[in-house]
This record gives structure tokens, sequence and C-alpha cells, in this order.
């Protein structure tokens, strides 16, 4: 089987071509380009990702930052996996090559929300460990409480506005 043909295969069963740009920034060329191979093997090793191919562009400087952007082009398994790229990666740009139209089963929407769902957490955590001030913590700890109360309300069928939208 020839490579085309074995790549067609593969967007047959889910498989998708994308290309993606991801802007780096550093403190000299060098340390750029250091950057832009270790984001390439990186994304390269990702599971899921069957084949990458990665440019790195000529760094511009800007007062005292470099700055560039790595272009790759992504073999994936599935949408999945290019979701959990972008948000791993944040990529500046990305256009999917192939197919022309994603399908997703409900199994597959489903596992798509819950990365979301995971990285979102993940980053909120970060932002109450590690960023929040005091004061922060606790409107946030507050508006957590308020959220587990109206929960409750919703769950024993209370007569919160949300749940009666959502009821008619």
């Amino acid at each position: 089987m020839k490579d085309e043909e074995r790549i067609n295969e593969i967007i047959k069963q889910g498989g998708v071509i994308a290309d993606i740009y991801i802007d780096i920034h550093g403190k000299d060329e060098e340390s750029l380009k250091n950057l832009g191979v270790g984001l390439s093997k990186k994304i390269s090793a990702t599971e899921g990702v069957l084949y990458s191919r990665f440019e790195i562009e000529k760094p511009e400087k800007n007062k005292d930052v470099y700055s560039t952007y790595i272009q790759g082009r992504v073999l994936v398994k599935d949408f999945l996996t290019l979701a959990r790229l972008c948000l791993d990666y944040s990529p500046v740009s990305i256009d999917i090559v192939k197919p022309d139209e994603i399908k997703l089963s409900l199994a597959e929407a489903i596992d798509l929300l819950m990365e979301l769902s995971r990285t979102t957490y993940d980053y909120k955590h970060y932002i109450y460990t590690k960023v929040a001030s005091p004061e922060d913590k606790k409107r946030i700890l507050q508006s957590v409480v308020n959220r587990m109360k109206m929960g409750e309300r919703l769950r024993k069928g209370g007569d919160d506005e949300a749940g009666k939208d959502r009821n008619k």
C-alpha cells in the first residue's frame, strides 16, 4: 500500500491532517531554535500523532524579545487528538487540510467535552493555587458554595429560575 493510500485510509477511519502554527518567544535566537525543536519533538511524540513535520521560521527581534513561530503539518488518528494538541499548545492558527467534514460519534463528542473540562479545571486549579490573592480565593470559594447550593436545589426539583427555564 502506498503512502497516499494509507493516509486516505487513516482519514476514512477518522484521521485528520492539519497545519498548525505555534508562536514562541525568547531572549535570543538560539533559545528560540531550541524551544522550537523541543516543541516539535514533543508534539511528534504525542499519543495519536501519526506523522508530523515542522519548520521554525526566522526569529525577529522586537525590543529585548525574539519572536517566531513553528509551522507544522500533522496527521492525527482522530479529531480528539487534534483538539488535545490545541488545548496543550494553544496554536495561533490552525487549518484542517483533510477531511472536508468532521463527524463525531456521541462517545467521541463526550470524550472531547471531557477533555475540554479537564483542561479548564487544570487552568482554574493552577490560577487558584498559584496566582489568586487571598481575597480572590474567598470570592471563588463563595462562588463554589453558591453553585453547590443551586445544584442541590435543581436536583431536588427546586423552584430556581434556571430550573424553570430548562423544564419548559
